[in-house]
């Protein structure tokens, strides 16, 4: 991996860039019922910063070896930061997402498998990879339901949609990225639609409460190594 470094750091500090500077409302213009409560976006300050600290970690040439999954964070980074130049396209934000939600899955299921010594190691890669899956996940799924106009029909409609969402998204988590990082991610959205939907759409909120739970359930059935998570 160390011979593409440089490649793979400005791939992320491009995504970065371009996030930052990125519109992000709901492509069809209105008020989604799945989009989760204004708090649970500060979490892209934690990607965006371990993300950083990776393009750096990745300079500073590390003796940890983490395959294709290096160079496919690095690259959902910036598929990450491409996303918000295409939202004036629904179908072609849509290619995008659906292609993004394949890197960053993969992404995360390579490097999940890597032995990650140290804290340092885990704050520059487990970090960044499993947080930025997981609020992937259920930003793909709010993206498709706006970018499908489904968010804006009946509830009950809604509601299927997310219980779909969340059963992909805890799939995930059993299978692709079993990682506590990512179910962590997955609880913080979910709560975050608890939050911000309990008082609009109350099935939406349910749903998003029965996967949060789940989750939490998942987190603590799995035995973990303080320095990996």
């Amino acid at each position: 991996m160390n011979r593409y470094r440089y490649v793979d750091a400005c791939l992320v500090v491009a995504g970065i860039a371009s996030g930052l500077i990125g519109n992000y409302d709901s492509p069809v213009g209105q008020v989604s019922k799945i989009v989760p409560a204004t708090y649970a976006f500060t979490i892209w300050a934690l990607i965006y910063g371990t993300g950083l600290y990776f393009a750096w970690w990745l300079i500073r040439r590390s003796n940890v070896e983490l395959g294709s999954g290096g160079h496919l964070l690095a690259l959902s980074f910036f598929m990450s930061g491409l996303w918000v130049r295409v939202q004036s396209d629904i179908a072609l934000q849509l290619v995008v997402v659906a292609s993004n939600l394949v890197v960053v899955l993969a992404q995360a299921h390579v490097i999940s498998k890597v032995s990650i010594p140290s804290r340092k190691d885990f704050i520059a890669v487990a970090l960044p990879s499993g947080t930025l899956a997981g609020w992937l996940t259920l930003a793909t799924a709010v993206t498709f339901s706006d970018g499908l106009n489904i968010s804006f029909k009946s509830t009950a409609t809604v509601a299927t949609f997310t219980a779909v969402a969340v059963l992909c998204a805890l799939s995930f988590a059993t299978w692709v990225v079993p990682t506590q990082t990512y179910r962590l991610t997955l609880v913080w959205g979910l709560v975050g639609i608890v939050i911000e939907q309990y008082s609009q759409s109350a099935q939406v909120a349910a749903v998003a409460a029965v996967g949060a739970l789940v989750a939490i359930w998942m987190i603590s059935r799995m035995k973990i190594k303080p320095a990996t998570l």
